[in-house]
C-alpha cells in the first residue's frame, strides 16, 4: 500500500482508498512523462542548433571528446547501475539512506577531485619541461568528465528512490539548462567546440549541486532518531565487491555504443565523424526517449516486485517486453521510412550524406531498448558475470568489424557493425537469460505489433514514398488504431483493462466532487 493513499477514519482504523492510490500512480506517470518527454525535444533542438553553429569537423570533435568521457563514465558510475539499486532498498529498510547517499557522494567526489589534481600535475609537468600548455580539447574534456562523474549518480538515484517529481525536474534541468548555456557561451565566446564543451561542464556541475542537495533533503524522513555517520566503509566494500562485473559490462557497453565514434576519430576525418554523429543522434533520439520513459517507470517496479514476490516479477518482465515491443516498433519504422525528412528538418546543411546511417542505427536502438528488459534476469538472478561475457563478445565483434571495414567503406561501416553487434547481444540475452528466468511474451502483443506494422507501412507507401511530416503522423494513426482494434477484438484481458480504466477514472473523478 502506498502511504499517501491511506487515511485514518473516526475509529482510528487506517483505510486505503483506491481512488487516492490511482491518483498517486497517475501523478507518478505524469512526472516521468514530463521528464522523458522533454528529453527528445531538447535533443532534437540541440542537434538542430549545434549542426547550424558548428561545422561537421567541429561537431565531430565534440562527439569524439564525449565518446571518451562516456567510456570513463561507464566504468565509474556502474556501482549505481546494478548492485547500487539493490543495496538502496536494503539501506532504506535499515533507515540509513542518508549514510547511503553520503557514501556515494564521497566516492564520486573523490574521483572528480583526482581528475582535477591529475590535470594540474600534468599542466605543471608540461610547464617544467617547457612544452606547450594543455590543449583546449584535453582541458575542456577533463573538466567535463569531472562534472559528469559527480553528476552521474544523482539522476539515477532520484529515479531509483521513486522521487518522480525530483527526477523529472533534474532531467529537465540537465537537458534545457545545457541548451541554454550553450546559447549563452556561444553568444559570449563565439562559435566553436570549446564554448560548447564549457557549457556542458557548467551545466553538469549545476545539476550535480542541485541534485545532491535534493537527495539529502528528501532523506530526512527516512533517517532514524539515532545520529548516523555520513560514510559507511561496509557499503563501500560491498559496492566494490559486487560492482566489478558491472565495470566490465560498462566498458563493453561503451565498446558497443560509443567506440564507433572513437574509432572514427582515429581512422577518418573529424568531418566524417561529425556527419555520422549527427545522423546517429537523430536515429536514436525517439527510440531512446521511449526506452528511457518506459525504463524509468518499470525498472524500479520490477526490482521491488522481485524483492517481495519473485513470480510476479517474472510475469512483469514478459508483459513489459511485449508492451515495449509494441511501442518501439512504430518509432523505429518511422525513423527508417522518414529518414530524409528527419535530416531535412533537424540538421543543418552539410550533414545530408548521413541518411544511410539511420537505416541501420534506428533498429539497433530498438534492440537496445528491448535488451533492457531481456537483461533483467541477469541482474535479478545474480548472473552479471554471464552478461559480461556475452556483452564483451558482442563488443569485440563490433570493434573487429569497425577495424576491418571502416578503412574500406567509411563511416557507413560503423552503422552496420553497430546493428550486427546489438543483434548478437539481443539474441544471446534472450536465449541465455530465459534459462535463468522463464519469462514469456504473450502472442497477443506479437499479433498487435505485426498487424500495426503491416497496416502502417502499406498506408505510408500509398501516401507516397517521399514522405512528409503529415504522412509520418498518419502512419502513427494507422499503426496504433489497427493494433488497438485487434487487441480489443481478440484479447479479453485488454477489453477488461480498458473498461476497468474507464470505471476507475470515473470513480476518481467523482471522488473529487465537493461533499454535499
Amino acid at each position: 500500500m502506498h502511504p499517501e493513499s491511506i487515511n485514518q477514519n473516526r475509529d482510528g482504523i487506517y483505510i486505503e482508498y483506491p481512488h487516492l492510490r490511482l491518483s498517486l500512480h497517475l501523478r507518478e506517470i505524469i512526472w516521468v512523462f514530463i521528464a522523458q518527454a522533454g528529453t527528445p525535444v531538447v535533443s532534437l533542438i540541440s542537434v538542430r542548433l549545434l549542426t547550424h553553429l558548428l561545422l561537421p569537423s567541429e561537431y565531430g570533435t565534440v562527439a569524439i571528446v564525449m565518446s571518451y568521457i562516456l567510456a570513463a563514465l561507464t566504468i565509474t558510475v556502474v556501482p549505481m547501475s546494478g548492485p547500487g539499486a539493490i543495496f538502496f532498498y536494503e539501506w532504506v529498510k535499515k533507515g540509513r539512506i542518508r549514510e547511503f547517499y553520503g557514501t556515494l557522494l564521497a566516492i564520486y567526489g573523490i574521483l572528480g577531485g583526482l581528475i582535477v589534481m591529475g590535470l594540474g600535475v600534468f599542466a605543471l609537468l608540461q610547464r617544467l619541461a617547457n612544452l606547450p600548455l594543455i590543449s583546449s580539447v584535453i582541458l575542456c574534456g577533463a573538466l567535463l568528465l569531472c562534472a559528469e562523474i559527480i553528476k552521474g549518480p544523482v539522476i539515477t538515484l532520484a529515479n531509483t528512490a521513486t522521487l518522480r517529481r525530483e527526477y523529472a525536474l533534474l532531467s529537465l534541468l540537465d537537458g534545457w539548462g545545457k541548451l541554454l548555456l550553450v546559447l549563452l557561451m556561444v553568444t559570449l565566446a563565439g562559435k566553436g567546440f570549446q564554448p560548447v564543451l564549457t557549457a556542458y561542464m557548467l551545466n553538469s556541475f549545476i545539476v550535480a549541486s542541485v541534485g545532491w542537495n535534493t537527495l539529502f533533503n528528501s532523506s530526512q524522513g527516512h533517517v532514524s532518531s539515532v545520529p548516523l555517520p555520513f560514510f559507511s566503509g561496509m557499503l563501500l566494500y560491498s559496492l566494490l565487491k559486487y560492482s566489478w562485473p558491472f565495470c566490465g559490462i560498462g566498458l563493453a557497453n561503451w565498446a558497443l555504443s560509443v567506440s564507433d565514434r572513437a574509432l572514427l576519430g582515429a581512422m577518418v576525418s573529424a568531418h566524417d565523424a561529425g556527419i555520422y554523429t549527427a545522423s546517429y543522434q537523430i536515429a536514436s533520439i525517439i527510440p531512446m526517449a521511449l526506452y528511457s520513459f518506459f525504463g524509468a517507470l518499470i525498472w524500479p517496479v520490477i526490482y521491488q516486485r522481485y524483492a517481495w514476490a519473485p513470480t510476479q516479477a517474472v510475469i512483469l518482465i514478459g508483459k513489459s517486453f511485449g508492451y515495449l515491443l509494441w511501442l518501439i516498433v512504430p518509432f523505429t519504422l518511422l525513423a527508417i521510412l522518414g529518414k530524409h525528412v528527419l535530416l531535412g528538418v533537424f540538421v543543418g546543411q552539410g550533414y545530408e550524406t548521413g541518411s544511410s546511417i539511420i537505416l541501420w542505427v534506428a533498429p539497433a536502438f530498438a534492440l537496445i531498448g528491448l535488451n533492457s528488459i531481456t537483461a533483467m534476469p541477469f541482474w535479478l538472478m545474480d548472473r552479471s558475470l554471464m552478461y559480461l561475457i556475452i556483452t564483451a563478445g558482442s563488443a569485440a565483434c563490433n570493434i573487429l568489424l569497425n577495424l576491418i571495414f571502416i578503412p574500406k567503406v567509411g563511416f557507413q561501416a560503423a552503422a552496420v557493425s553497430t546493428f550486427v553487434a546489438y543483434l548478437m547481444l539481443f539474441v544471446a540475452s534472450i536465449v541465455i537469460g530465459r534459462q535463468a528466468m522463464k519469462w514469456t511474451i504473450s502472442p497477443v502483443h506479437l499479433y498487435a505489433t505485426a498487424i500495426g506494422t503491416v497496416v502502417g507501412v502499406v498506408f505510408f507507401i500509398v501516401l507516397g514514398h517521399a514522405g512528409s511530416l503529415m504522412n509520418m503522423g498518419l502512419f502513427f494513426v494507422a499503426y496504433f488504431s489497427s493494433s488497438i482494434a485487434l487487441l480489443l477484438m481478440i484479447d479479453e484481458t485488454s477489453r477488461l483493462r480498458v473498461l476497468n480504466a474507464f470505471s476507475r477514472l470515473s470513480a476518481w473523478d467523482k471522488s473529487l466532487d465537493p461533499p454535499h
